[in-house]
């Protein structure tokens, strides 16, 4: 790749942190008296602390220009260290950013590409941050959402991907659950008995908060690295009632009916959810301070992508993007710049502020540069130390960041300079027409100047035919990952009833009284033999709760003897159906008696539910009635058929 040419000197190696801090001790050598020195004074390995929210927006904080609310602890952090006006995110949702933050590749080369049933290989692919500091005597933990999977129940992965000590939430469906019914910790699930998955007794992210401290009273007299993945302000918009009393009453509230946890006061909880993002990165910035090691530690504070408008939240409301467009989905300015601040007390120039444009995929560079390791040539991402240390004329730049994503028909970006081009419409066109903006004079990217710069956009497409590489498992003609979510065999029953499963062949839905078209969680998923996809009920807007139906036409009439479902495979908390009428008709009609009133278990395994004596019929109707964890919402993501054709 061109890209990786021009970054050649750089993963040659940079000057790193380390060798400026020892030509510094080593100058002291000369002028202090040899007894005044120790072991103590000898320079060593910064410890690494890396604060990520979920889905906030880049004028969430104070320092950014907010004026609804206050950040004091962040503002205190950018006022004591480091404010990035032009970082980005690895990608615009958040597993194929997450995956570029810890492996150092953006969105044309990571296998993580985008939200669903992946997560990351085991080594000697997908190699994280975690491994390579780990391997550098580096103790390592990552707590709260994981960023080595988006959905997965793979207990082991955490610590196969480098990180010693997990505490947190495996998939990322489950975390939108802020009180969820159990968590992970070192691969062992812990219940929370007094949560409901809505509300209850145990806020998941002060949990995480709390063992960040722990952790650090443990292990702060070795080098670490502490990646703390807080889940605020991403929907459910939920968070204790400390966070959101001040704001009651303060504006003027829209109840959310849709998606998500049904909250009366979305505004007061969303900037609840901001304060208690402030107060958690202050206690951190403490707890270092009183263990003494404020000034061997470099901190990063980020989010994973813009700001989100599920649940109830509104981002426009509340200027949470100040002059950006757009927001989470989008390539736009709004739904990719991240606020970015980095504090290192002694070393970074309190209030400094730099407009040095980069990305995710610098982290992995530059923590290895700042222990003193070489930087892979395999890397996308440069260095920023240089900037961090104050030598802004050693800062290499990058020729251009890339990304691409693919919901919402297949999208491709480009910042290169002062240009941005977006390509829309790639599943449809992979070579559709590029939009062109100039973010120095319109960073709200309201003017389309493409016809006016033909060379610029030629240049951009040539970059992103660059840096876009082939996916076995994610293509711009299907955006769902191909592989990974079908093989679940450790969950599939196996038993005599294996000869009766019918072809689905010939199968095809009929009708849904609800699906959740906008993402693809469509009745035909059910059939589709991906465990990665899934029917789900309709959850944005005014969301119907149950009853719920989906109707099968069998491709001709067929002696049923039962079904095998299953519910989506990422977590249990949203619409893993409880109970259920099945109905077996010469036509779609559920008029008449069930062939059966199944009461179902609260799992991801697969169930059966096997009738009292076969049922004839070509239409296969499943009514939910009710769903676990009181949730409305009816989710299948495989279902079987089991009986035989009338001719055997």
């Amino acid at each position: 790749m061109q890209l990786q040419t021009a970054q050649a000197d750089q993963h040659r190696r940079l000057p790193s942190a380390i060798t400026a801090l020892l030509g510094v001790a080593i100058a002291l050598c000369f002028t202090a008296p040899a007894s005044s020195l120790t072991a103590e004074d000898e320079p060593t390995k910064p410890n690494i602390v890396y604060i990520l929210t979920d889905d906030l927006g880049w004028n969430d904080l104070s320092v950014y220009g907010q004026t609804n609310w206050t950040t004091p602890r962040l503002d205190q952090m950018a006022a004591e260290g480091m404010l990035f006006t032009q970082a980005y995110a690895g990608n615009t949702v958040c597993a194929p950013s997450r995956a570029a933050l810890l492996t150092g590749n953006h969105a044309g080369r990571v296998w993580q590409r985008g939200n669903g049933a992946v997560q990351f290989r085991r080594d000697p692919e997908d190699i994280t941050i975690a491994t390579r500091l780990r391997d550098l005597g580096y103790r390592t933990a990552m707590i709260g959402k994981s960023g080595v999977a988006c959905n997965s129940d793979d207990l082991d992965l955490p610590h196969d991907k480098g990180f010693e000590h997990f505490y947190g939430m495996l998939s990322h469906s489950a975390a939108h659950r802020n009180y969820p019914r159990r968590i992970v910790r070192n691969r062992e699930w812990i219940e929370l008995p007094g949560n409901n998955g809505f509300l209850g007794d145990t806020y998941a992210n002060e949990l995480w908060v709390a063992d960040s401290l722990e952790w650090l009273d443990e292990h702060h007299d070795e080098p670490f690295f502490l990646h703390l993945s807080i889940t605020p302000p991403h929907a459910d918009l939920t968070v204790p009632e400390k966070y959101m009393a001040p704001f009651r009453g303060r504006f003027e509230e829209t109840p959310n009916t849709g998606g998500y946890y049904h909250q009366q006061e979305t505004r007061a909880a969303y900037a609840g959810m901001i304060a208690f993002i402030d107060d958690a990165v202050g206690r951190v910035l403490d707890k270092l301070t009183e263990l003494g090691v404020a000034e061997n530690t470099v901190v990063f504070f980020a989010t994973d992508n813009g700001p989100h408008y599920e649940g109830g939240a509104d981002p426009d409301f509340f200027d949470s993007n100040g002059p950006l467009r757009g927001g989470k989905r989008a390539f736009f300015e709004g739904g990719i710049r991240t606020p970015q601040i980095v504090w290192w007390p002694g070393t970074i120039a309190a209030g400094s502020r730099t407009d040095l444009v980069t990305a995710f995929w610098d982290f992995p560079a530059t923590a290895l540069d700042l222990a003193g390791a070489d930087i892979p040539r395999s890397f996308d991402g440069i260095s920023i130390a240089p900037t961090l240390l104050g030598n802004p004329s050693e800062q290499q730049q990058h020729e251009y960041l890339y990304w691409e994503f693919y919901e919402q028909g297949g999208k491709q970006a480009v910042r290169t300079g002062k240009w941005k081009g977006i390509r829309r419409n790639v599943n449809r066109d992979r070579n559709a027409p590029i939009e062109l903006y100039d973010l120095k004079t319109d960073i709200g990217e309201t003017t389309n100047i493409a016809e006016r710069h033909p060379d610029v956009v030629a240049r951009i497409a040539a970059m992103m035919a660059e840096a876009h590489t082939p996916s076995p498992i994610f293509s711009f003609e299907n955006r769902r990952p191909r592989s990974q979510s079908r093989d679940r065999g450790r969950r599939r029953l196996s038993n005599d009833n294996d000869s009766l499963v019918l072809d689905r062949s010939g199968f095809s839905v009929v009708e849904t009284t609800s699906a959740s078209a906008f993402n693809g969680r469509v009745g035909s998923n059910v059939i589709d033999d991906d465990l990665g996809s899934w029917w789900h009920t309709q959850w944005r807007d005014a969301a119907p709760s149950h009853p719920h139906r989906i109707t099968i036409d069998l491709g001709a009439t067929q002696s049923v003897h039962g079904i095998r479902l299953m519910a989506r495979q990422d977590h249990e908390d949203n619409g893993t159906i409880k109970r259920a009428d099945v109905y077996v008709a010469d036509s779609p009609s559920t008029d008449g008696q069930p062939a059966i009133e199944a009461v179902l278990a609260f799992t991801k395994n697969e169930q059966e539910v096997m009738f009292d004596r076969p049922m004839q019929g070509r239409y296969l109707s499943i009514v939910s009635r009710s769903a676990h964890a009181d949730s409305p919402y009816a989710c299948i993501a495989n279902l079987e058929i089991l009986g035989k054709g009338l001719e055997q």
